[in-house]
């Protein structure tokens, strides 16, 4: 046990050496391997599930595994006040101590691992190209999170708010995949929100694990290899590229989450009867509605699909799923929702859906299949193995067919609109498992046909050439394939079951990589002609910085000195400038510096009512009008307790001339950084 211990601390040194010496995007894979590798390890080990999973499933599972492990001592300290280092260090120090006692996981390291791992490092190759320079954006937001956990003295969920003692966002209520992150960023000991852009890399290692294990269940170790090259290819084509946002919430759910919970929803299924994969699956799911409420629905839909496919198999862990989703759903509107009137957002025009009446029936099936045949055989791929081989891979198609059905079956998103708010809705798509079923149905081909493969393979490259030349265009058309399709999948699903022929747990067939391999690279050989330029432009140059309206340099390290509690209240314009009211000024300092905000863009507070964000931004155009009089400004600034009134003169010159009016301030800083001068007022009590 010592002698785990002493390896523990000596562990975390070169941690820390390294988030001093190396660069941090090379810092972060071992503190990110000691935050949740550790901790996912030792769940693997202690509960067993290393000899009983398949060592696939094991790898991906891992990492996911470790989040959920994060989950009783993060809650014990955010009710008792303790800072997130005791946290972090009591669940390292049990990691290490049950490691030592029970041994090392028993994972075969044969061929797949060495080629997972290759994958994984070649997607974060790729991932630190596309990585933005700067935080903009969604990133914002959450390296705030980040911040203030490293920061908090004591932690509490006002005191994570980007208010201060603000209620609990509900999106983000309990920062579960924040808190591992902030331990891995405490652990290399650099700047928060460094930290945070340079996590990008590291949490993108962890994606062809996961995608491969679900492939590698469904379809055997070529669908492995086909799922993995379709999700990068992707996430670094697909609307310019999404492999910058693998560090942010989303990105751990639908490209690592989401398709453990795939595997795991098989292994429960086809071992009916197992505590320890019924386990796993539960702590799953428990991770992805903490991560985001909204985002557990197409996995609850998943288990519950696979459940009725095989009659019933696998009930306690779907019933277990629900229960944990249910608590915490239930605990999220208590502590954001109850009381004040529902979250914002869910009248907002409901772009990007099929309407009916007004209501948002579908998404739109342009917006879903993207000009990508890729996507489109994905889809078809549910009713297909369904239906055809004899029902023997029914489960694949029903597992598709219930996140298929969240976002795509008529009337069920005009259901879910008004509860999360369209947008949410729309997010769904990226749980859509059409990567796992499309492998599938390649190695169905290639085993079926083996001697036809290659004019197989000739079709569907002249097909995608004809789908990406077509382009997104009849959207119609479209969206009626769409709904076709998931009706007919979740149909298929309950006939097949109601004539008594439940789904059976089917050995993938046993065929050569290269024919599946050529089969996949002929889908998305038209999207490779259609984004490639793009795609290797930003490979070779990187992802550009918008440098437009952010925050100097001298005025984000004024803010940093004041680091730690109390953070200072800082009281801003909504819009820096014109066209950014989506971000502002206010939201890039909580991203970059640990400050409390009076108010942010409408964007960014649908999901927080119990702050009163439209009051808020209300007394926040109030205190920036000339013509507010002088005793109504200081009434605003008392009321908020604010500390910091930030302004940038050039551009926002109205809210510059009411600042330097207003009763009781005195200019503390200022700085002239081409265009803009930032100028800081510190309020006087």
């Amino acid at each position: 046990m010592l002698v785990a211990l002493a390896l523990l601390a000596a562990g975390a040194l070169v941690v820390r050496g390294a988030g001093q010496v190396l660069p941090e995007q090379l810092a972060m894979f071992p503190a990110l391997a000691l935050s949740i590798g550790l901790p996912g390890a030792a769940v693997l080990r202690v509960a067993g599930l290393d000899e009983r999973l398949l060592p696939a499933t094991a790898l991906g599972a891992a990492p996911v595994l470790g989040l959920a492990a994060w989950v009783p001592l993060l809650l014990v300290a955010l009710v008792a006040g303790l800072p997130l280092a005791v946290a972090l260090w009591t669940l390292l120090a049990a990691s290490a101590v049950a490691l030592a006692l029970a041994g090392p996981p028993r994972i075969p390291l044969g061929r797949e691992a060495l080629g997972v791992a290759l994958a994984g490092l070649g997607t974060a190759v790729l991932a630190a190209r596309w990585a933005k320079p700067v935080l903009e954006s969604d990133a914002l937001f959450h390296a705030g999170r980040v911040r203030k956990l490293v920061d908090l003295h004591e932690l509490s969920f006002g005191g994570l708010s980007a208010y201060q003692d603000g209620h609990v966002h509900a999106g983000y209520a309990f920062p579960i995949v924040h808190a591992a992150e902030a331990g891995a960023v405490e652990l290399a000991g650099v700047d928060p929100s460094v930290g945070f852009l340079a996590l990008v890399p590291a949490c993108a290692f962890l994606v062809p694990a996961a995608v491969y294990a679900a492939g590698r269940i469904l379809g055997g170790m070529p669908a492995g290899i086909a799922v993995v090259g379709f999700v990068v290819w992707d996430a670094i084509s697909s609307s310019g590229g999404v492999l910058d946002s693998s560090e942010q919430p989303g990105g751990i759910v639908f490209r690592v989450v989401v398709p453990v919970c795939i595997a795991l929803i098989v292994e429960v299924v086809r071992l009916d009867d197992e505590p320890r994969m019924e386990g796993a699956l539960v702590a799953a799911v428990l991770v992805a509605v903490l991560a985001h409420p909204t985002y557990v629905m197409p996995v609850l839909a998943m288990i519950t699909a696979a459940v009725i496919a095989r009659r019933g198999r696998g009930w306690r862990a779907m019933t277990g799923a629900y229960a944990v989703s249910a608590v915490t759903l239930g605990a999220i509107w208590f502590a954001a929702i109850r009381g004040t009137g529902g979250a914002a957002g869910t009248r907002l025009d409901p772009g990007g859906f099929a309407l009916l009446g007004g209501h948002p029936v579908i998404r739109d099936g342009d917006i879903v299949i993207e000009g990508r045949l890729a996507v489109l055989l994905g889809l078809l791929a549910i009713p297909i193995v369904v239906a055809a081989w004899r029902g023997t891979h029914t489960l694949a198609g029903a597992i598709g067919a219930g996140a298929l059905a969240v976002l795509c079956l008529p009337g069920l998103p005009a259901l879910l609109a008004p509860l999360i708010g369209p947008h949410q809705v729309g997010r769904l798509r990226g749980a859509v498992p059409w990567p796992e079923l499309l492998a599938l149905l390649l190695v169905l081909l290639a085993a079926t046909w083996p001697g036809r493969v290659w004019w197989i393979a000739a079709g569907l490259a002249a097909a995608s050439l004809g789908v990406a030349w077509m382009g997104d265009g009849a959207a119609i058309a479209q969206t009626a394939l769409i709904a076709g399709i998931a009706v007919a999948g979740v149909v298929l699903v309950i006939l097949r079951v109601a004539s008594g022929r439940p789904a059976t747990f089917a050995v993938p067939p046993v065929v050569p990589v290269l024919p599946v391999v050529v089969m996949a690279i002929a889908v998305v050989v038209g999207s490779v002609c259609t984004d490639g330029r793009a795609t290797l432009f930003t490979f070779q140059h990187g992802t550009p910085a918008d440098a437009r309206h952010r925050p100097s340099s001298g005025l984000i390290d004024f803010m940093r000195r004041h680091d730690g509690p109390p953070f200072p209240v800082v009281l801003a314009p909504l819009a820096n400038g014109r066209g950014n009211d989506f971000t502002g000024l206010a939201f890039n300092l909580v991203g970059q510096a640990s400050v409390d905000a009076v108010s942010l863009p409408a964007a960014r507070t649908r999901a927080e009512p119990g702050n009163d964000p439209a009051q808020r931004r209300s007394d926040t155009h109030a205190f920036f009008d000339p013509s507010t009089p002088p005793g109504r400004q200081r009434e605003i600034l008392d009321r908020y307790d604010v500390r910091y009134v930030v302004v940038d003169e050039p551009l926002t010159t109205r809210a510059a001339e009411a600042a330097a009016h207003a009763p009781g301030l005195t200019q503390v800083y200022a700085d002239r950084t081409g265009r803009d001068r930032f100028v800081v007022y510190q309020v006087n009590r």
